[in-house]
């Protein structure tokens, strides 16, 4: 009969990476006791997992040494014999679990192991293989849980499934993730003012005529008002008693007036082509402001283009850590306008 042969080839690469610059070559050996014959550590201990891997004797992998090698060594035989008493031959409790756990075929057998967390990080894979929420009503260890309702959100691209989440940060951070480009999250607006639309995630809040010039402001609905608020506004200026300009000019002219009024550092700058907008021109700053009293250290995004004889000014706004959570839905955004014809 022909024997099965384990292939773990991330431990080869790992292996070969720190002995295989050495004089000593691996042959093909006629038993696990010629590995004994091997001087250098890592090549005896390959042996001895190679050995295993081709004739799945468990007791070869108790005579290797180094205790990830063993580790890998055991989980290959158990994937192969699906002999889960073997899983007790790892020298930790957490990796005993981690073995059974790949064996399991039913939520059912979670139980069985041996640690709280892990009893509820493998109802939280099986939730997530068949959605039955009994299972996720057994899960109560709040970094289990956010994890299991975050990927839930991302894998259906749903943001309600969010709302099953008490804690603020977590669920700014999951509507974050699972809002994505889908265009079933968004809606079209238009700004009849300056003939042009786009399209905006659907539970993003709308602010109109904030201040002069500024056409509108979006910001989503579960941003935290303790904190800053994430938004992104238009603000639109008339060129048309200027020289013309190209997007590189009218870009530069912006950054002298803004920098006049705050602290800022430019972080990234590139400028690219669209269909409907013509040159865009991005840029990301590092800025310092004060609000009601308070100083925020923020990130912003500028995108920047001419349409006409109009400047149109889109400025992304957010605290450090949220900033790439809605960099998507921002990009989407500006990707999204189109302008009607007159």
């Amino acid at each position: 009969m022909q024997k099965k042969l384990i292939t773990l080839v991330i431990l080869f690469l790992v292996l070969f990476f720190f002995f295989g610059c050495t004089n000593q070559k691996v042959t093909k050996f006629a038993d696990s006791d010629d590995c004994l014959e091997q001087s250098f550590g890592s090549i005896r201990d390959l042996c001895y997992f190679t050995k295993a891997s081709e004739t799945l004797d468990i007791n070869i992998c108790k005579k290797i040494s180094n205790t990830s090698t063993k580790a890998s060594c055991i989980d290959g035989i158990v994937l192969a014999s699906k002999n889960k008493a073997y899983c007790n031959l790892h020298n930790d409790i957490n990796s005993v679990d981690t073995c059974l756990k790949g064996l399991m075929t039913k939520s059912d057998e979670c139980s069985t192991l041996n640690l709280e967390y892990n009893i509820q990080d493998c109802y939280s894979d099986f939730f997530l293989q068949s959605y039955d929420t009994t299972l996720l009503n057994k899960i109560s260890i709040d970094e289990v849980y956010f994890s299991t309702i975050l990927a839930w959100a991302v894998t259906d691209n749903n943001i309600l499934i969010c709302n099953n989440l008490s804690d603020q940060d977590h669920k700014e951070t999951c509507y974050g993730y699972a809002n994505s480009k889908d265009s079933n999250n968004r809606i079209d607006f238009y700004e009849e003012r300056v003939n042009m639309g786009l399209k905006v995630p659907i539970d993003w809040c709308y602010l109109s005529d904030p201040a002069e010039n500024v056409y509108f402001v979006f910001y989503p609905n579960y941003a935290n008002e303790k904190n800053f608020v994430t938004n992104i506004n238009l603000a639109v200026e008339d060129l048309s008693t200027f020289d013309e300009m190209t997007v590189d000019e009218y870009s530069s002219k912006g950054l002298k007036y803004y920098s006049s009024l705050m602290d800022l550092n430019i972080l990234e700058e590139k400028k690219y082509k669209t269909d409907t907008a013509g040159d865009i021109k991005y840029l990301k700053l590092e800025i310092v402001s004060v609000i009601g009293g308070q100083e925020y250290r923020l990130y912003q995004g500028l995108y920047i283009f001419i349409v006409g004889d109009k400047g149109y000014n889109f400025a992304y706004t957010a605290e450090k850590s949220k900033y790439d959570f809605y960099y998507g839905d921002v990009s989407a955004m500006i990707d999204s306008i189109y302008f009607y014809d007159s």
